[in-house]
């Protein structure tokens, strides 16, 4: 699914990209307050993440988006408040990592040109591809005592509201929120990897 779901989108963006009159990239730093409790517990429920975004006007105000994001994590059980060390001479160490895909259609409203605001309105489904890996090592002698990995994926939809203010020419500051509800299987058990989000970005209009 997740797949067929990027290999649409890259067909879409490179037609549109040979008939587009204009289009932008838009570089985030992104905060993510996760919505599941159960991956809050095991990975923390605030996150730090960069993100970057393609947009193509297609037709007046009207344009297509798409985006990428990664977000990595790691946890020691030496750290965590609620854990311990499984015994005197083990670590367990736990490190995930969160490929976001989103795309979709926009609409703004406004001018995004120098010393100019506008606001900008998103919807657009999102896929998302989840690896973990826990280690368990010998602490003395570093030695890998067990390993294992999974990978999952999932698929949702994505809104996003945005306002954007132009410092040069072609240069602009943006802010934004928005929420993902993505469908998503971690550890055999089915979660929203998804959630509030709120970001601050630097763009460029071609």
């Amino acid at each position: 699914m997740k797949k067929t779901f990027v290999f649409v989108l890259l067909i879409l963006f490179t037609s549109v990209f040979v008939s587009a009159k204009d289009f932008m990239v838009t570089v985030y730093c992104d905060f993510l307050s996760v919505a599941d409790d159960d991956y809050k517990e095991e990975y923390g429920g605030r996150k730090f993440f960069p993100e970057i975004k393609i947009a193509f006007r297609i037709k007046g105000n009207i344009y297509l988006w798409g985006s990428c994001g990664f977000l990595p994590a790691g946890d020691s059980w030496n750290e965590w408040s609620n854990k311990g060390v499984v015994e005197s001479d083990v670590e367990v160490k736990n490190r995930s990592q969160k490929l976001f895909f989103s795309g979709g259609l926009g609409y703004y409203v406004g001018y995004i040109a120098k010393n100019d605001m506008a606001i900008k309105a998103e919807l657009g489904f999102c896929s998302t591809t989840h690896s973990i890996e826990i280690t368990a090592n010998q602490i003395t002698t570093n030695e890998v005592l067990r390993s294992e990995k999974s990978k999952d994926s999932g698929i949702g939809i994505r809104g996003n509201l945005g306002a954007t203010y132009g410092l040069l020419k072609n240069v602009f500051a943006e802010a934004s929120i928005g929420y993902m509800y993505v469908w998503s299987k971690v550890n055999d058990e089915t979660i929203n990897a998804g959630g509030f989000r709120l970001a601050i970005g630097l763009g460029m209009k071609f």
